[in-house]
């Protein structure tokens, strides 16, 4: 029980920590074609 609830949270963790650097990577993005395009 408490193994799988620890698996369960590295996995969550980890799918946060990707969707964090997923937007953090398009924000960056947006900016700097923002900049190009002025």
């Amino acid at each position: 029980m408490l193994l799988e609830l620890m698996v369960a949270l590295a996995i969550f963790g980890m799918a946060v920590v990707g969707l964090l650097n997923l937007s953090g990577e398009s924000t960056r993005t947006a900016v700097v074609l923002e900049e190009r395009a002025l």
